[in-house]
């Protein structure tokens, strides 16, 4: 996981124990055990799970991470719960006990934990007071791995070309220096993510051009190679307002933004704000060429053939004995002999 994605994860994780009354009903349970009204500690457990039943189904991949990781995983099971519930009728509470210790546990850690991976911040990467940290900002690249084909050098140095094509244009236009633009800090995790600093409008700007490129991208899905990118291309606004530069420095930045965006959408770049206007989608418009992922380790292109072999095997086994089975009884059992003679029964 990403760093951000580990400290948002760990944040939701709290905010269900907090919101389902998960950690109020174990923090409570070791006065309500053995009180002589077990039934009672079990209706609030029945009513506790009930509450989190929907909310622990929506959980996403990373928040179940953080609950495998600080062993809250069991409240997860539908048997766990019901464990409690007998624990409790029974005047006990074993299991919501050894619960309220790993969230107190998990509490306790998650303040330290995000300090230390919490990404850096524009304040600590710049120099200056807080007046020329307000003429700042950051853009987060995001670029979308999958387990059987990672990124490669190619397609980090595709994305960040491109991009820095789109704020030296950016800049000019709005007249600036093109030069202020730096990587604030990078991650890692089932995606990457590369996070950028420069001035706030020139970067407002940036993240416009990439806007209108992926729009574009979207009403083009269907199009495939060079002919869907001269469509990209061909009435991106940022191309217009170079009509407010010189002929000659027009044509230059013409030239250069035409292969940024041809780098750009060949690298399958997204930007958070693409995600919160299409959600998954866009993961599916923007997916990167072939050439800029690495191919499958030798090692799981191995294991998958041996894989894809066995089956055939087994199928031609199948085949083979329902084609015996077919035969008179004298002619099978021979045939079987023969097999097993040979090894190949």
């Amino acid at each position: 996981m990403r760093r951000t994605e580990i400290i948002a994860a760990a944040e939701a994780v709290d905010r269900l124990l907090e919101q389902t009354g998960i950690a109020a009903l174990a923090a409570a349970a070791a006065g309500l055990a053995g009180s002589g009204d077990g039934m009672a500690l079990a209706d609030r457990v029945f009513d506790v799970y009930g509450r989190a039943a929907a909310e622990t189904g929506r959980l996403t991949a990373a928040e179940r991470h953080v609950l495998h990781s600080f062993g809250m995983q069991a409240m997860l099971d539908r048997d766990w719960w019901r464990s409690a519930m007998s624990e409790a009728a029974a005047g006990r509470a074993g299991a919501l006990n050894a619960l309220a210790l790993q969230i107190r546990a998990f509490r306790t850690a998650r303040p330290a934990l995000q300090a230390l991976v919490a990404p850096t911040t524009i304040a600590e990467h710049v120099q200056g007071g807080a007046e020329d940290q307000a003429k700042l900002d950051g853009l987060m690249l995001l670029l979308i791995d999958d387990a059987q084909h990672r990124s490669t050098p190619e397609r980090l140095i595709a994305a960040l070309s491109a991009v820095s094509t789109f704020y030296r244009v950016a800049a000019r236009l709005e007249g600036h220096g093109e030069a202020d633009l730096t990587v604030l800090g990078l991650d890692s995790g089932n995606d990457k993510s590369i996070e950028l600093v420069g001035l706030a409008k020139v970067i407002a700007a940036v993240r416009e051009i990439i806007l209108s490129v992926y729009r574009r991208a979207a009403a083009y899905a269907d199009l495939t190679g060079q002919e869907r990118l001269q469509q990209i291309k061909a009435d991106l606004p940022v191309l217009h307002d170079l009509g407010r530069l010189g002929a000659e420095q027009a044509e230059i930045f013409r030239r250069s933004l035409g292969q940024a965006v041809d780098d750009f959408v060949a690298a399958g770049t997204l930007i958070p704000e693409m995600l919160d206007l299409a959600g998954p989608a866009a993961r599916q418009v923007m997916t990167p060429e072939r050439k800029l992922l690495a191919q499958p380790s030798s090692a799981a292109a191995e294991s998958d053939g041996l894989a894809e072999m066995q089956a055939m095997l087994q199928a031609l086994r199948r085949e083979r004995d329902d084609l015996v089975a077919a035969l008179p009884p004298e002619r099978r059992e021979s045939l079987y002999r023969r097999l097993t003679a040979e090894g190949l029964a």
